[in-house]
């Protein structure tokens, strides 16, 4: 009906998938839309933002602008409430929609005499109240019907990891499918109550939990096969060790993750009912693609005897080829690179290690990275290093991953972010995966050329908006970023 619509909603609750789902369903013919998606951040000013507009519309005549004659442009602007608030609360990107959405145009930058009207142009926005400002400007506000997005309800979230899950066990035995149920009862309880009792605040900001837990979660669970998964006990042990991954791994201290082994076991002895909870529980409970198979299967290490004399060979095997790394693998170092190793495996899959200086994260990423023949990427950072330098590495990593299917870690340290503005492009690598202004546009038409076979062998339609999908895809399966960062200083 030509009105705009805003998705308001805390993290993790689907506001952004929603509208991209809707908007990818539309198709450009019939429908006569076309989409575009605009990621704001702390750093979009309304200059950055009018740029990335009129990239995708073209002049039609005089001094009208829009889509391709017969269509309509449906911009998708995430995080809406993120730009900059100035001195006397207003926000100059929103500003320049709202001037856009109240007159139909927008000034010229270069000739402040002209207006540039904005034809068949409408908008869809999402945003999080609890990051950045918490309201927006009315003026612009009042243009938009208004959606709270809520966190799914506990039967809403079985029905959806149920559906998912018990269609990956759709090849397995019968008795691993009847426990699919009880796994997900489990994971939305142990999700429920990690929410209540392990609360953020300004030190534990990372105690945010969603639904992309159990997203993650399950994405582990799903990567066990019918013929190693026979008995239910083993499904079970991998459910946990995914569980204790995602929340525990996450906890601050001992103490919490003691708490969090209570509650975990408490819950598990309601819901798994025959199988023994000891049982469950039994060391070593660790999971990797490496120890015990050659075929990359996701399978329990046998002990830590094994973990370990695997992991001493490909220390070697890292020091013959590279740069001596003379490290003393005891356990606590043997369980983060199994950790880093399985994290950086996932599609999407991204690390924020925390520890002082010398506490060995960036030799325990590089060992992790080799052990699954990834590259690993690290700035070389000097004073004069700029934003521009930073997008030009970037550029180079993308068309690695996306192009060329190279798989690589980029590892970088606080040490290296030298500009705060460095973290709104790491923050487009790890949300959406796509960074606005990283290439010009004749360049995005040349990636879109290079992976043209690739994209037809998947099925891919011959089309712009599809190809850059899939070269995002691709990035986001062979380009995972850890970030190594110090409790101390600043």
């Amino acid at each position: 009906n030509g009105k705009y619509a805003m998705f308001v909603g805390n993290a993790g609750t689907g506001k952004t998938e929603m509208i991209k789902n809707y908007l990818g369903s539309l198709d450009k013919e019939t429908d006569g839309i076309i989409s575009k998606n605009i990621v704001m951040s702390y750093y979009t000013s309304s200059y950055t933002l009018q740029q990335e507009m009129e990239g995708y519309i073209d002049k039609r005549s005089g001094t009208f602008y829009g889509p391709p004659m017969g269509k309509k442009m449906a911009f998708f602007i995430d995080d809406m409430n993120l730009p900059y608030v100035e001195t006397y609360g207003t926000q100059n990107s929103i500003a320049l929609l709202t001037q856009h959405m109240q007159y139909g145009s927008i000034f010229d930058r270069g000739d402040l005499g002209i207006r540039k009207d904005l034809m068949d142009i409408q908008y869809l926005a999402a945003m999080n109240p609890t990051a950045g400002s918490f309201e927006i400007c009315e003026r612009c506000q009042r243009h938009f019907a208004t959606f709270a997005i809520a966190m799914p309800s506990k039967s809403d979230l079985s029905t959806i990891f149920s559906s998912l899950f018990g269609g990956h066990l759709t090849t397995f035995q019968p008795a691993m499918q009847d426990l699919s149920g009880k796994i997900v009862e489990s994971a939305i309880q142990i999700q429920d109550a990690v929410s209540s009792k392990f609360l953020p605040s300004a030190i534990k900001f990372m105690y945010n939990w969603n639904m992309r837990e159990l997203t993650n979660i399950f994405q582990g669970c799903c990567h066990a096969k019918g013929d190693y998964y026979i008995k239910p006990a083993m499904l079970a042990r991998l459910f946990i060790h995914e569980a204790q991954r995602v929340y525990a791994d996450r906890l601050v201290s001992e103490e919490e993750v003691g708490v969090f082994d209570s509650m975990f076991t408490e819950i598990l002895k309601k819901t798994m009912g025959p199988i023994s909870v000891e049982e469950l529980f039994e060391a070593p409970l660790i999971y990797t693609n490496f120890v015990t198979t050659t075929d990359g299967s996701y399978l329990p290490v046998p002990s830590m005897e094994k973990l370990k004399m695997v992991l001493d060979g490909k220390l070697n095997e890292y020091n013959e080829n590279n740069p001596m790394m003379d490290l003393v693998l005891f356990e606590q170092a043997i369980l983060h690179i199994t950790r880093i190793n399985r994290i950086i495996q996932n599609p999407g899959g991204n690390a924020m290690l925390i520890g002082v200086g010398g506490s060995g994260k960036q030799s325990l990423c590089r060992l992790a990275a080799f052990i699954s023949d990834y590259e690993v990427k690290q700035l070389t950072v000097t004073s004069s290093f700029k934003v521009e330098d930073l997008k030009e590495e970037l550029r180079t990593m993308y068309i690695a991953a996306g192009v060329k299917g190279t798989q690589m870690v980029f590892l970088m340290t606080d040490s290296q972010i030298v500009n705060e503005q460095f973290l709104v492009y790491i923050n487009g690598i790890l949300t959406s995966g796509w960074i606005a202004d990283l290439f010009p546009k004749e360049d995005i038409d040349n990636i879109l050329g290079s992976i043209g076979n690739d994209a037809k062998a998947a099925g891919i339609p011959d089309i712009p908006e599809a190809r850059l999908a899939y070269f995002i895809s691709r990035v986001k399966r062979n380009l995972h970023v850890v970030l190594a960062f110090s409790p101390v200083g600043d």
